[in-house]
């Protein structure tokens, strides 16, 4: 039904397969796998470079020996094959993509010179007009022995074979059954290619019989769930003609809905113009499942069919082939390459894996660590004290994440470690079989909308409070007080002394960081976790001299004040791996009292320890929120440390774009920005106006401020609630960290206590 705020770029549940957006590749015949059918390297190259898109559907597919109608088009029957296809399968999930396989039978278009002389095969001996090219130069088409029952049925054994093989040997997310373009299965379903008498040819039942065995075959081989099919009632192609494409396409959706598969994947028209019409809507009306179109769609146009209702996908051909990042061109509004038709069925690189790439942006796809992560926009871990006095995430919390899913990573708010660390209140804990409960439900909702999530564990020290933890005193490296005061269940009070902690507990807490990472990812089904050493917090206090007077081995150098991290780190890898981890620091940032006398030291130091230990990622927030400490340490970051680095901290769309692009950073994460618009990536993508966050609802309790931002529509929201793009993720980490009391004007506190993010 119609939908308005469903676009391109809005993720969609396809069967089993969660994808990322609706820009769909379509299956493309490039015969580069050559005379051997065995798919190769270059073909892992071409399709990995692809993997932005929602879903790419590989190239058809022999199921069988002997059916050759390009020549070099890929096999999947021999374990080469497998091996080969499993090359390409693995390089696109690395890039974070979701792949099907088109399986097929050429039928009569297939060719003796293709095949070692092997006759072609089809429904009815009926030849298809004019000529095809071979490695004998171009030829005449060649009648075809019409199929015997047996056969039939051995053919509809190879699909569910191939199916079967395409999935548990080959790596494939799913397959797509060719029932287009004058094929073997159009063959039978057409009245112009299938002559029979037999109970395979004659009425519309008759027609889709072997249709329908396939199906039944392919399904029961390996799920509906797994399988969509490829139909073109109006193509003319291959001398392919019905006398009534209208029925012909009702009866196909029907037999598509029938069993239930994954989706209809329709070609809209005629390459030739022969048959006019529309069957996208018969097509629409009979299947309620995903329905993809294909065949000279442009960006707009196909928007407008999305938020419309009548499909729920476009596939895109040609413009995929020459553009290999397809989604993001379409994100940017940017010129696209035009195809050279001259290389599309030749055998090299050629044509086929160098067409030109825009620079890196934020829609680019990175791999960070183990996790292959569709878009350069992060969502910032932010406090929101949903959780209430138990710690324990619920399932409002599920749907606030997932409902933010579209991030290319989300990192879950800081959550304690262990009982009596709470800092706020109401943040989440990972210490009991509730929490652990509690977050597989939120990490089941996330990933059920294709997003990953990491978890930041934390442990808040000093700006831990007894009134949040029962009375039990905070601890820190050093017994000095964070200045001011906090928001307790009892109103504002003073913060408290906290006690200096002994070498024993050190070690202690060390283990804890260590257990929070291993049940992050082993019981409550995270993709990583993020340690939390910035903004004030345990481990913050001990890098930094302002808040760390030791006299033992856990202070005064630079090399003992960061030995508490550097114990955490170990650990915590050692426990998980550390492609799965990921630290944030804030050596500039003065809230909760913070200051360091060299902080550029201190940042060298910092990216040096995450490099020896190749974390996944290093999270750097560039600024100060009261701007005390001035500098950049950023670049300084990026100097000592390889591997990703994200940033945060006031960053417009375009400043991230260029960060980007010009290779500073390789990720940016959004705060508040993503607080209000959970579907900020789509906005990114079409420019449009981003929700003002409403900073009264920060730190409540229900679902107010929480999950009722609206997602774009075609209307623009009141005046009051909207900002542009930039000026909202410009302002996207100036608001109130620490929760304000309810009785509280938020204007009023954040001038009287601070203007800072909330983490």
């Amino acid at each position: 039904m119609p939908n308005p705020t469903t676009t391109l770029f809005t993720p969609i549940q396809v069967g089993s397969n969660a994808l990322a957006n609706r820009i769909f590749m379509a299956p493309l015949t490039r015969t580069r796998a050559g005379p051997t059918h065995v798919p190769n390297a270059l073909m892992a190259e071409y399709y990995a470079q692809r993997a932005s898109a929602g879903l790419i559907v590989a190239e058809c597919t022999m199921i069988a020996p002997n059916t050759s109608a390009f020549g070099g088009e890929p096999g999947l029957y021999t374990s080469d094959q497998f091996a080969g296809w499993k090359r390409v399968t693995d390089a696109v999930h690395a890039k974070g993509g979701k792949i099907f396989l088109q399986i097929w039978h050429g039928g009569r278009a297939a060719h003796p010179d293709h095949n070692d002389g092997h006759e072609n095969v089809a429904p009815s001996a009926l030849i298809i007009e004019g000529e095809v090219h071979t490695s004998k130069g171009k030829v005449p088409n060649v009648l075809p022995r019409a199929l015997t029952e047996v056969e039939i049925a051995e053919i509809v054994q190879q699909f569910a074979t191939a199916a079967s093989n395409a999935i548990n040997e080959a790596g494939f997310d799913g397959v797509e059954i060719h029932g287009a373009n004058g094929y073997l299965i159009d063959q039978f379903l057409r009245d112009g290619s299938n002559h029979r008498t037999d109970g395979y040819g004659g009425s519309l039942e008759n027609r889709t019989r072997f249709l329908s065995e396939v199906v039944d075959a392919v399904t029961k081989a390996v799920g509906a769930d797994k399988v969509g099919i490829r139909f073109s009632p109006l193509n003319s192609y291959n001398s392919m003609l019905d006398s009534n494409p209208e029925a012909l396409s009702e009866q196909l959706a029907k037999i598509s809905q029938q069993f239930n598969l994954a989706y209809v994947h329709v070609m809209r028209a005629d390459f030739f113009q022969a048959q006019k019409g529309d069957v996208v809507p018969i097509f629409r009306h009979h299947f309620k499942n995903v329905l993809i179109v294909n065949m000279g769609y442009t960006k707009d146009e196909a928007n407008e069919a999305i938020a419309n209702g009548l499909v729920d996908a476009v596939a895109f051909g040609t413009a995929f082939l020459a553009n290999p990042d397809l989604p993001i061109r379409f994100a940017q509004g940017a010129e696209l390459n035009a195809p050279d038709s001259a290389t599309f069925y030749t055998g090299d690189a050629k044509g086929y894996t160098d067409y030109p790439t825009l620079s890196r942006t934020l829609f680019t796809p990175i791999q960070v660590g183990s996790n292959a992560l569709a878009n350069r926009i992060f969502m910032a871990p932010l406090t929101r004290t949903r959780a209430g006095p138990t710690h324990v995430p619920n399932a409002l919390m599920a749907e606030y994440y997932a409902q933010r899913a579209s991030a290319g990573l989300i990192v879950a708010e800081c959550t304690m470690i262990a009982p009596n660390t709470s800092a706020f209140g109401g943040e989440p804990g990972l210490y009991t079989s509730d929490q652990f409960a509690g977050w597989k439900r939120v990490t089941d909702a996330v990933h059920a909308k294709g997003g990953k999530i990491f978890l930041q564990i934390w442990h808040g020290g000093r700006a831990a409070h007894p009134d949040h933890n029962d009375g039990h005193e905070n601890v820190a490296p050093s017994a000095l007080i964070i200045e001011g005061e906090v928001h307790t269940s009892k109103g504002k009070v003073p913060n408290v002394l906290p006690r200096a902690l002994t070498e024993v507990e050190i070690a202690e807490i060390v283990q804890q960081f260590a257990t929070a990472a291993s049940n992050a990812i082993n019981e409550a089904g995270f993709d990583g976790v993020e340690i939390h050493g910035a903004n004030g917090y345990l481990i913050d206090q001990f890098l930094r001299d302002g808040s760390n007077h030791r006299t033992d081995g856990y202070g005064g150098s630079l090399e003992n004040r960061t030995r508490f991290l550097s114990e955490v780190v170990d650990a915590v890898t050692k426990a998980v791996g550390a492609d799965k981890v990921g630290i944030r620091f804030s050596p500039l940032n003065s809230y909760n009292s913070m200051l360091d006398s060299n902080p550029e030291a201190l940042s060298e130091q910092l990216a040096k320890i995450s490099q020896q230990f190749n974390l996944a990622y290093v999270h750097v927030m560039r600024a100060d929120f009261f701007q005390a400490q001035k500098g950049d340490v950023v670049p300084i970051f990026r100097h000592h440390f390889k591997n990703v680095l994200i940033v945060n901290m006031g960053y417009t769309k375009d400043e991230a774009n260029e960060a980007i692009a010009n290779g500073l950073v390789d990720a940016v994460a959004f705060g508040t920005a993503f607080l209000a618009n959970p579907d900020l990536p789509a906005r990114f993508a079409q420019g449009a106006e981003l929700n003002a966050p409403d900073s009264a609802t920060f730190y409540t309790g229900d679902a107010k401020g929480y999950t009722d931002y609206p997602f774009l529509t075609t209307a623009s929201p009141p005046s009051s609630t909207v900002a542009t793009t930039q000026s909202v993720a410009a302002s996207a980490e100036t608001t109130v960290e620490r929760p304000p009391s309810p009785a509280l004007d938020p204007a009023a506190e954040a001038s009287s206590k601070c203007s800072c993010s909330i983490m």
